[in-house]
């Protein structure tokens, strides 16, 4: 009988069908309430339906029944390393998976990121390189050596009202510190980078059907500002796996990368024209330099704009088109051109105004789409 029921729990996860899969398990156990290998299937139905906590809960009722279960210990760890527990908890349970089935490569890579959870850099890269000695034909193993070399990429985000609030009180000071902070981690991250997105080629010449390495692609080339392929390695991803990337959050990021860029954009031009130009003893030459520069930067964020949107499937192009962010951006912008148009000479004032008009007509167009997208949404 519990026979019987584990095997259709199995087929049920199988198929995605985590729901029906917990159902029919927590069923078998009404008859067989200890069975360690039923309860370890009731814990991989509630992981793959998102519940962390309930998982960690079933998975160490089965292993006090029988601790000799290396797929649950790697669910236990699992579930940890996704919120139900401390890092060192989870790195227990991935080694005491990896000790009873030394040979698999999946529980290897579960140890990989239990130990960068807990910081164990060094004891994750040495994790990650054994997988190739065990398993060379599997994608794992270049996987799991970039997930390691990402770590070592990542560094503190700072929240944008924060940002904000920093350049107003400093006065715009702030910005000569984050452009050398930018340019040092830019620096630092830049090998780690380039080898991640090495190993996940690799990973994906083994495995090209595996939606998770595409969309680990996706985020190594958001990394490196390859916005494009980003897009190119999420839309891979979806494919593969509908459920493995939120439509929302694609449109989302594309509207937050774009009007980021613009944002950075304007803020350097802004700094250059105020500074350096105005050095310039012509006041000719400042104005061609201003205006060459306007034109080639509102160009370059037009081009990244489409070439984002243009690859997108018509569902998530509308919920792009829906978003506010970037016609605010371009209005802001537009408006703090004017004022600097309005107090400054022509030098300044040419450009200022050109660029101020460019934006103005961008902030029209996405509106234009923003509303026609919200009518026929």
């Amino acid at each position: 009988m519990a026979e019987r029921a584990a095997e259709k729990v199995r087929i049920l996860l199988e198929l995605d069908r985590n729901e029906e899969a917990a159902q029919a398990a927590r069923a078998g156990l009404q008859s067989d309430p200890n069975n360690a290998g039923l309860l370890g299937l009731l814990a991989s139905a509630l992981y793959a339906k998102g519940q962390m906590r309930e998982a960690r809960k079933w998975s160490e009722r089965s292993l006090a029944i029988d601790p000799h279960q290396a797929s649950v210990h790697d669910i236990r760890a699992r579930a940890i390393i996704n919120g139900a527990g401390k890092p060192k908890e989870a790195v227990e349970s991935a080694t005491a998976a990896v000790k009873l089935a030394h040979t698999r490569a999946y529980y290897r890579y579960t140890l990989t990121r239990a130990q960068l959870k807990a910081k164990q850099r060094k004891a994750a890269q040495a994790t990650a390189e054994s997988i190739r000695t065990i398993a060379p034909a599997s994608s794992l193993g270049p996987l799991s050596e970039a997930i390691v070399e990402i770590d070592r990429a990542r560094f503190l985000r700072i929240h944008p009202l924060w940002a904000v609030m920093a350049v107003l009180i400093t006065r715009g000071a702030v910005l000569i510190f984050w452009a050398i902070w930018w340019l040092y981690a830019y620096l630092r991250r830049r090998g780690p980078l380039r080898r991640a997105d090495a190993h996940l080629m690799e990973a994906l010449r083994l495995d090209p059907g595996d939606a998770f390495t595409h969309r680990v692609a996706a985020e190594v080339a958001q990394y490196r500002f390859r916005f494009i392929r980003a897009v190119d390695s999420t839309l891979a991803s979806a494919a593969i796996d509908a459920h493995m990337v939120d439509p929302t959050e694609l449109a989302r990021g594309v509207v937050r990368r774009t009007a980021g860029i613009a944002a950075v954009s304007f803020v350097f031009w802004c700094v250059l024209l105020l500074s350096t130009l105005s050095f310039i003893p012509s006041a000719v030459a400042t104005a061609v330099l201003g205006t060459a520069l306007v034109v080639a930067v509102a160009a370059g964020v037009v081009w990244l704009y489409e070439e984002q949107t243009k690859r997108l499937p018509p569902g998530v192009l509308r919920l792009v088109r829906r978003r506010w962010g970037l016609p605010a951006t371009a209005l802001v912008m537009a408006t703090w051109l004017f004022i600097v148009a309005a107090s400054n000479t022509l030098d300044v004032a040419i450009p200022a105004g050109l660029g101020a008009v460019l934006l103005l007509a961008g902030f029209c167009v996405l509106t234009a789409r923003l509303v026609s997208a919200r009518r026929t949404g």
